[in-house]
């Protein structure tokens, strides 16, 4: 699939299935991610129990939510599957098991996104990559050598890639945009 209305599309006329769309981003993202660096974590299991929901709801002649089926990606907004560190060593990475889901998770969710996992980012969305910490430095696809922009780095490589068709960022000081320009991908801000 070439964008996230192309899936959406496809899937709603059956011509992909949500299994297939998860597939096709977890084979991307093994390919790719250890050179790319995008994720922090994978939710690979997960994703593929909501795909079989959605190809479910699919067969039985259910209506669609507006992203059923659609491979996301998050930055750093809690969730309760997976550690948010803000790609610090200051937070306690478990404490997003307490909080539970971010308002923009729960809202992605409840549209049918299927939340790929966590991505990198710059510590506490500011600064550059810093290769000292043990967290991936995000790279561009593109090159692999040049940093892939942020603050919401693997939100825009990830995409550029191919393994996930939209992602969340945050946005204070073009944390969205530059991840944008940098991987030759579009952006919304709102």
């Amino acid at each position: 699939m070439h964008s996230l209305t192309d899936a959406a599309a496809a899937l709603r006329n059956r011509e992909v299935s949500a299994v297939e769309l998860v597939e096709q981003a977890i084979a991307c993202a093994d390919r790719h991610d250890s050179e790319v660096g995008v994720f922090l974590s994978r939710f690979d299991d997960r994703a593929r129990e909501q795909a079989e929901r959605v190809d479910a709801k699919i067969a039985a002649g259910e209506p669609l939510s507006p992203l059923d089926g659609i491979p996301l990606v998050k930055d750093i907004l809690a969730h309760p599957h997976g550690p948010t560190t803000a790609q610090s060593l200051v937070l306690d990475p478990a404490w997003a098991g307490t909080v539970g889901y971010s308002v923009a998770v729960h809202r992605l969710e409840a549209a049918g996104g299927i939340v790929m996992g966590k991505t990198t980012t710059m510590e506490f969305p500011i600064g550059i990559p810093d290769p000292d910490k043990p967290f991936p430095v995000p790279r561009t696809p593109w090159d692999p050598q040049c940093w892939a922009g942020g603050s919401s780095s693997g939100s825009g490589s990830g995409v550029a890639a191919g393994m996930f068709l939209g992602a969340v960022g945050t946005d204070t000081a073009g944390s969205i945009r530059i991840p944008a320009a940098f991987n030759g991908i579009t952006c919304g801000v709102r």
